[in-house]
């Protein structure tokens, strides 16, 4: 065991931190849509965190916490999946944010 690896917390409710996660994404989507379309400007930050706060909140609404109780961490595969909705999220909003500013 490596002695600088701490163990995972583990969540009461990772659902709910999920449903959660998510509305909150879609609550900051919803304000730079709104945003964009009547005044015509835009919330950086909100729009890179927005798709990245819906991606990573729908996959823990879906998926939970899984355990590994011999290692007493997350499975390697949530932590995959963690990954991949991160960069996932990340490319959408590094997307909009480019051809909002005509970067292509």
């Amino acid at each position: 065991m490596n002695p600088f690896l701490r163990p995972t917390p583990r969540l009461k409710h990772p659902r709910l931190f999920g449903l959660m996660l998510l509305g909150c994404g879609l609550v900051l989507n919803a304000l730079n849509a709104y945003e964009s379309i009547h005044d015509g400007k835009y919330y950086a930050i909100a729009l890179m965190t927005g798709p990245f706060a819906c991606l990573f909140g729908l996959w823990r609404l879906v998926i939970g916490q899984p355990w590994n109780e011999s290692a007493n961490r997350i499975k390697a595969w949530v932590l995959i999946g963690d990954g991949v909705a991160a960069v996932i999220g990340l490319t959408v909003s590094g997307a909009v944010l480019g051809s909002l500013n005509g970067w292509w």
